[in-house]
């Protein structure tokens, strides 16, 4: 199943890549990823609110932080 996961996550990596680049033509890349990253705060967040498991947050152990932190920080990398 994770196999699945990971090409489904691939592929939309691709048609974010491919999609922000027609549009930017004339904008600074980090001006666009900065709305879109926007955008996907706004959308998550919103998910997490409907899905009602906000209460998860404080199980997340300092461990579980740091990997996510870093995927998080590597993510603006790429």
């Amino acid at each position: 199943m994770w196999v699945v996961f990971s090409l489904a996550a691939a592929l939309f990596a691709g048609l974010v890549i491919v999609l922000s680049k027609a549009g930017i033509k004339k904008l600074d890349p980090l001006l666009v990823f900065g709305i879109e990253a926007v955008c996907m705060v706004v959308i998550t967040w919103s998910i997490i609110f409907a899905k009602k498991i906000t209460n998860q947050i404080n199980q997340i152990d300092k461990r579980v932080w740091m990997f996510i932190l870093v995927a998080g920080v590597l993510t603006t990398f790429l």
